[in-house]
């Protein structure tokens, strides 16, 4: 492997003002993007108001737990009093902790909307860096780094998991890993602390991109020694000294977190998602959804029949981008780096399948070469979409190699033409505007009421519970500043049996408010099962029981009234019993 396996030369042709203007035109796109939550930052958040509600609670963790010296990897704030280990739930533990002073002088809803919305600026920034030193046009790759960081797969994944939009390590990796494995122009040691930080830097904010960024940079190294095999032997102990220094400074920063991970308290073991759910459909790749801004019915009719969620089905390109990206990986097939990034983002697109193929929705059986994978343990939890990062990473670059050549040379006419192809080919991914907006308000009661009420650290049972599926009562203690405790929460812990399950164990509170809250007939509240409530109250060391704005709201409110024996204390939009 030698520099010329990668790098077309590091020639600058005049662009200075572009990549000046770059990330600045990066971020007002993502501001435009998310206009509609940016009219009112602190009552709006960008795109669903559930999965939100959990990184808005856990930017005030991370705040509270700086400011009051507490253990930032486990908290009883939820699920009390066991807890929750949080390195095993999406807790983007390094943003909320750099995002205190935002969170703590504006509010953790005001802290979510800016970190999702320099999440796609960031990341479109930090792949254009990674794409530029391959064209000579600052321009292609302004262009590339725009297609990566507002990508459908970015775009439908902002609705609600800004852990894994947050995506400025692939970019990085690619950069760190071509000077340890390519160009080897720095220290080896040097270059792998680097890569060793940053890496354990994407586990504290996210451990899925961190795991399939080194499944990605295995597929890239591959096809690199298999397109330079003569050329392996002079590169491989200095690529071998920068990858064992990488090892050893993530394994220095991680120890103690994952020590904590898989040895600490509430930890779990087995399945934490469903296999074969999470995939790319095969037609996701050329049908658009409703987070594309032209999808025709039919189209958004049939998307709908896929798997998992819409929040899942970001691989779309649409047919006019992936002729584009044929045609100049063809073009340009001379070109290193054309090369790997077809034939790299051509093998992932194919990981993101998943371990059997789903057409239309359906299961065909058809196993794939994710199968394997799919059977590993803690590697059998990826999702395999949202491998389409990657395979937008890899367009990226491609289109920044296409409009790098269609540039550099010919008449004015050609280079309109190449303008006006890109465009022809860019527009089926732009996104649908309005952009998701949620309602993110929490009640004047949590601001009032319980301040006059609650010691800091009390606990409350607040309903809607995990067992009626919303997470508006983390919402609403995150809004608080965290004053008070929860005995719920959404998250994942141990079930009874110690496997992966979603929110805290049965109880015989949970057997009452879960088929409240879903609608349905609870049991009979006999003098037993009245003993066996109000013995859970009292060993969750319950302060007061609050129900808020939720569904069926009309029968938990009588199901308290008859469990506490007297209406509520406080009555309103938020309904609460204060107990000694």
């Amino acid at each position: 492997m030698v520099s010329e396996a990668v790098d077309t030369g590091l020639r600058r042709a005049p662009g200075g003002r572009v990549a000046a203007v770059a990330p600045v035109g990066y971020v007002l796109l993502a501001f435009g993007l998310f206009a509609p939550t940016w009219v009112d930052p602190f009552h709006r958040v960008v795109g669903h108001p559930g999965d939100t509600s959990v990184f808005v609670w856990s930017l005030a963790w991370g705040a509270h737990a700086v400011t009051h010296l507490q253990n930032p990897l486990f908290t009883d704030y939820m699920n009390h009093p066991d807890g929750v280990n949080l390195m095993w739930n999406t807790s983007i533990l390094l943003p909320s902790i750099l995002l205190t002073p935002v969170t703590l002088a504006l509010g953790p809803v005001f802290a979510y909307n800016l970190l999702a919305t320099l999440a796609l600026a960031l990341s479109a920034w930090v792949a254009f860096v990674a794409i530029r030193p391959h064209v000579d046009r600052v321009l292609a790759a302004a262009a590339g780094g725009l297609l990566y960081g507002f990508s459908p797969y970015m775009v439908s994944q902002s609705a609600g998991h800004v852990h894994v939009t947050l995506a400025l390590f692939p970019p990085l990796a690619l950069i760190l890993v071509r000077e340890a494995l390519v160009t080897q122009r720095r220290r080896p040691v040097l270059v792998g602390a680097l890569l060793g930080l940053a890496t354990a830097a994407q586990v504290l904010t996210g451990e899925e991109i961190a795991i399939t960024t080194v499944m990605a940079a295995a597929v890239l190294t591959a096809w690199l020694v298999v397109l330079n095999r003569r050329r392996v032997r002079a590169h491989w102990r200095h690529a071998a000294v920068a990858l064992a220094a990488a090892a050893v400074t993530a394994a220095a920063v991680l120890a103690v977190p994952l020590a904590f991970q898989f040895l600490g308290p509430q930890r779990f073991h087995g399945e934490v998602q469903a296999h074969g759910i999470y995939v790319t459909d095969l037609l996701n790749f050329v049908v658009p959804d409703g987070f594309q801004a032209i999808a025709p019915a039919p189209g958004v009719e049939l998307s709908n029949s896929f798997t998992g969620n819409g929040s899942e089905w970001g691989a779309y390109l649409g047919v006019p981008l992936l002729a584009l990206l044929l045609v100049t990986a063809a073009w340009q097939w001379r070109r290193p780096v054309a090369r790997l990034a077809f034939l790299t983002g051509a093998s992932l697109a194919v990981f993101s399948l998943g371990a059997r193929l789903h057409v239309a929705g359906a299961d065909t059986g058809i196993r794939l070469p994710y199968w394997p994978i799919d059977r590993l343990p803690v590697l059998g939890n990826i999702l395999p979409a949202r491998l389409s990062l990657f395979v937008s990473l890899a367009a990226a670059f491609l289109l920044a190699m296409f409009l790098d050549r269609a540039l550099t040379a010919g008449p004015a006419s050609r280079r309109a033409v190449a303008f006006a192809v890109a465009a022809v080919a860019l527009v089926p991914v732009f996104p649908a505007q309005p952009y998701l907006s949620g309602d993110a308000r929490t009640p004047a009661f949590f601001s009032s009421r319980v301040a006059a009420k609650v010691n800091d650290g009390d606990v409350l049972l607040v309903a809607p519970t995990n067992g009626a599926g919303s997470p508006d009562p983390m919402l609403w203690q995150a809004d608080s500043g965290m004053r008070f405790r929860l005995t719920s929460g959404y998250f994942l812990g141990p079930d009874a049996n110690g496997h992966a399950g979603l929110g805290p164990r049965a109880s015989p509170m949970s057997d009452f408010l879960g088929p409240l809250g879903d609608g349905r007939p609870a049991p009979t509240l006999d003098a037993p099962a009245r003993g066996a409530l109000l013995a859970e109250l009292s060993l969750r060391q319950v302060r007061g029981v609050v129900v808020g704005p939720m569904e069926h709201r009309a029968d938990v409110l009588a199901f308290f009234e008859r469990l506490l024996e007297r209406p509520p204390d406080d009555a309103g939009e938020v309904a609460a019993w204060w107990l000694r």
